[in-house]
């Protein structure tokens, strides 16, 4: 109407439970790493599952669980996953939509968000982070503009991740300055922060 520009930002609000984070966070190390695949993975006639990574994903859970790190992986999808099949114990393998209440649960009790997709999904990706929950990708186009060292790892790092992995004292800090980089960089509040002193 105004023949102006206009931006979409994918944020993500922060009024997450911190406190309830921090509790799970402290629990690193006496618990499994929780790994979370998610996305619109079910509709098996497209690529959709390619695209973003499904097949990337099921093969660094299965190195993963091969040499014997202690993960389970939550992830929705359709397809057939070899990781499943080999650690059904460790996978579980959600077939539908999930209410916000429990979608909001299995972030809250998660560790590490994987995405390696082909090109940057920055809601999943920022909504991840505003759990505190650091995020696994690919180099795929745009993923730079959200994902650094601080809130990420690139998922051809297979040893960095491995070692992250297994230990809990460097997740536990990982964690931390996610939360603490999205809450002052992707968050609603930030922008509205930041555009108040424009004005």
């Amino acid at each position: 109407e105004y023949g102006c520009k206009v931006y979409y930002l994918p944020l993500s609000s922060s009024d997450k439970n911190i406190p309830k984070i921090n509790n799970h966070i402290k629990t690193l190390g006496s618990r499994p790493v929780n790994l979370i695949a998610w996305g619109s993975w079910n509709d098996v006639n497209d690529h959709n599952f390619l695209n973003r990574g499904g097949t990337a994903v099921d093969s660094i859970v299965t190195k993963l669980l091969e040499g014997g790190s202690n993960i389970t992986l939550t992830i929705k999808t359709n397809k057939p996953l070899v990781c499943k099949e080999r650690y059904s114990d460790k996978v579980n393998v959600i077939h539908d939509c999930l209410p916000q209440v429990d979608m909001e649960s299995l972030y809250y009790q998660s560790d590490l968000f994987l995405l390696p997709s082909k090109q940057v999904h920055s809601a999943s990706l920022v909504n991840a982070m505003s759990f505190g929950i650091p995020c696994i990708v690919s180099n795929g186009w745009g993923m730079d503009e959200y994902c650094n060292d601080i809130n990420s790892f690139n998922i051809n790092d297979f040893e960095v991740i491995k070692e992250i992995i297994s230990n809990p004292e460097e997740l536990k800090t990982k964690r931390i300055n996610t939360l603490a980089y999205n809450l002052l960089t992707n968050s609603r509040e930030s922008h509205r922060r930041n555009l108040n002193k424009i004005w």
